[in-house]
């Protein structure tokens, strides 16, 4: 009888995990709808630029890296608002998951001042991440390799 409560809430934590993977599915865009100058219901647009760079154990110093966000947002409730962007950088193209908290979280297309984007995603021996509030911005590489980091500080709009 010890194992009753565990095996009750399995087919809760199995409802939330298929909540979860049917939200994904709706805000997954094909490729070319990724790529239209329109984002649609629910999406966004950003181009980022950061002016600083901030590499793991050496003084930050001037850069000039760009990187345009683009994706949808969705919510799972009145608080859980997820998100699922791409981000354009001059090496690539990176998918990411993350969430939209504060108060620019509410129903709408993309997000609003006030609140924070949180991303998250990368592929191999890199994981990329990406907070933005309001225009400020912070996106940081994290490679395996060595380990190292380096964070980019600026703006998006």
């Amino acid at each position: 009888m010890t194992h009753a409560p565990e095996i009750a809430s399995r087919p809760r934590k199995l409802a939330a995990l298929a909540g979860l993977l049917v939200l994904w599915a709706a805000l997954a865009l094909p490729a070319a709808a990724q790529t239209a100058r329109d984002p649609g219901p629910n999406g966004f647009e950003m181009r980022c630029h950061f002016a600083t760079a901030c590499r793991e154990a050496a003084p930050c110093e001037a850069t000039d890296v760009t990187a345009a966000v683009s994706g949808r947002i969705g919510g799972l409730g009145a608080s859980v608002v997820l998100a699922r962007a791409d981000l354009s950088l001059s090496d690539g193209r990176v998918e990411t998951i993350g969430t939209l908290s504060g108060p620019g979280s509410g129903p709408g297309p993309g997000p609003r001042p006030g609140g924070t984007l949180f991303l998250q995603g990368g592929a191999g021996a890199k994981r990329h991440y990406m907070a933005l509030s309001g225009p400020a911005a912070r996106y940081t590489v994290h490679s395996a390799e060595g380990p190292v980091s380096t964070t980019y500080i600026g703006t998006c709009e």
